[in-house]
């Protein structure tokens, strides 16, 4: 499956979205799916989901409703329904079954999705790692939430996808220049954004993040580790030691998002698996 994603092969042909009909055949599938304007070959969204019919024939439609769609039942919809009422815009879809596969394996192959579209085009799909059309705001859960244009510049652009240099416990990985492995517990790096890892000190990267507040965050970690209060604590209960590595950058929250999938899809083409600890909210 993994193998067919590399070589371009399984996605279903396109199809206008409006209009699609989902095959009786598979009313309870799981996969990926894509996003795009008709007449364009740039993505507009790259996602995954375990019922990808209710999906594509709900929960994306409800950017053909007269009001602006909120974060639920879709979190692209608001984009997509401001560059339909802005630009007439017309959207087709694609999507790519993943039999069998369990939700934290799906949202692996759904990084290395993204990795390769980014690889391909240079950029992440116009609205993944909740990028708005430029000056909107994001849409969350209540109508006095809903998206709105407020103008200026919200985020910053898509970054370029990071490189495949070097082994994943390497400190020049991807490209960048990542801290000396150090005890979880132990030396922290200033509060502020960046992209992190975590691992057994004799053992693969079991966990990798990214945050706005690394100190903070990097905090957390150690004390649901010293307290088993997490699945990523409770998975690296034994006595070895656990080891973190970091590299700090002038990213915002989408940037360091993109960043955080290109890793995540590096580790997983390059393991051919996933961290240990990584999508353990998927289970």
């Amino acid at each position: 499956m993994l193998r067919d994603l590399e070589l371009g092969e399984g996605w279903s042909s396109w199809e206008p979205l409006h209009s699609l009909v989902w095959p009786r055949s598979e009313p309870v599938a799981q996969g990926l799916y894509r996003v795009r304007r008709i007449g364009t070959s740039g993505l507009d969204y790259l996602g995954e989901s375990g019922r990808l019919r209710g999906r594509l024939t709900q929960d994306l439609r409800v950017l053909y409703r007269d009001e602006i769609p909120l974060e639920a039942p879709h979190t692209a919809a608001a984009a997509l329904w401001i560059v339909r009422t802005q630009d007439s815009a017309a959207f087709e879809v694609s999507h790519f079954l993943t039999p069998g596969l369990s939700p934290r394996e799906r949202k692996g192959i759904e990084a290395v999705a993204t990795l390769l579209a980014r690889l391909e085009s240079g950029e992440s799909p116009s609205f993944c790692f909740h990028r708005m059309p430029g000056g909107w705001t994001r849409s969350r859960r209540t109508r006095d939430d809903a998206a709105r244009f407020v103008g200026g510049t919200l985020s910053g652009p898509s970054l370029p996808p990071l490189a495949a240099l070097g082994d994943v416990v390497d400190l020049d990985w991807c490209g960048l220049a990542w801290s000396p492995w150090s005890s979880l517990s132990g030396k922290t790096p200033h509060p502020g954004p960046g992209l992190y890892r975590i691992r057994r000190s004799s053992a693969d990267i079991a966990y990798i993040g990214q945050s706005g507040n690394l100190a903070s965050r990097l905090g957390q970690h150690a004390g649901a580790w010293r307290n088993r209060g997490t699945k990523l604590g409770l998975l690296l209960t034994d006595d070895e030691a656990v080891e973190c590595s970091w590299v700090e950058g002038p990213w915002d929250g989408c940037q360091r998002e993109e960043l955080e999938y290109d890793l995540i899809g590096h580790y997983v083409r390059s393991r051919r698996s996933i961290p240990a600890g990584q999508f353990l909210s998927s289970v």
